[in-house]
């Protein structure tokens, strides 16, 4: 949500890891409440599950899992996803 290049930041992240290393992702899924969002600097408005998937694969990881984790019960109702990747030994 805060970077402008969202493949080359988990690229670089998968770089730094270890062998056997895990990244942990979380961001927003993806919405349409630019409002909501501008105060705070998002570059976008949220990745689809497919998005991260992508991300983590074409950067060499594992993937264990992507999915949603939470979601606020009030308007408006932004959705967490979270990706949990290994790099490979």
């Amino acid at each position: 949500t805060y970077s402008e290049h969202p493949a080359r930041a988990v690229a670089e992240a998968a770089r730094l890891l270890r062998p056997n290393g895990r990244l942990l992702l979380t961001t927003l899924a993806r919405h349409e409440h630019r409002a909501a969002v501008a105060p705070f600097g998002h570059c976008n408005l949220g990745f689809r599950r497919e998005d991260l998937l992508g991300y983590a694969r074409r950067a060499g990881l594992a993937v264990q899992s992507c999915q949603g984790i939470s979601r606020e019960r009030r308007a408006p109702h932004f959705e967490v996803l979270s990706l949990l990747a290994r790099k490979p030994a």
